[in-house]
């Protein structure tokens, strides 16, 4: 059986392409960070990261969201892109407002600091995952009703 591809105008829903543009835009930024070895990164070529980033993830998301995907699937991911996003940004904040810098961003962040933020966001994306799967599990138990 031969499934047509569904690229409607209901595919694209306004909140999930603005979740996934930011989740996008932190996802784009690392990649083109870590592609471009941090300290030496072009800005141009960074910016160019997190564009396709967010053009891509909002797409995925919108996708994602509005498919008839498990509850689980879609959960676990929205919860893994929600705990990177949070953390980096969070990160992302800390790095302009630290203290004792010339100018304020990731790049300019010590080695040290980097390998913290790396630790953090990774982690939160992993806890993020385990978190929107568990509290997909419970969505769809309370959706089935009671259990006789």
């Amino acid at each position: 059986m031969l499934k047509r591809f569904d690229i409607t105008r209901k595919r694209f829903h306004p909140l999930w392409l603005l979740l996934g543009a930011i989740i996008g835009r932190g996802l784009g930024l690392i990649g083109g960070l870590n592609f471009a070895f941090w300290y030496y990164s072009d800005p141009g070529v960074v910016l160019a990261w997190q564009i396709f980033g967010a053009i891509v993830v909002a797409l995925f998301y919108s996708f994602l969201m509005t498919s008839k995907s498990s509850l689980q699937l879609t959960g676990g991911l929205l919860g893994l892109g929600i705990g990177f996003a949070l953390a980096l940004y969070g990160g992302e904040i800390w790095a302009h407002i630290a203290p004792d810098r010339e100018r304020a961003n990731l790049v300019t962040m010590s080695f040290d600091e980097g390998l913290v933020l790396e630790w953090v966001y990774m982690h939160s994306a992993w806890l993020g995952l385990i978190v929107g799967w568990i509290t997909a599990i419970i969505i769809s138990r309370r959706r089935a009703g009671p259990q006789e």
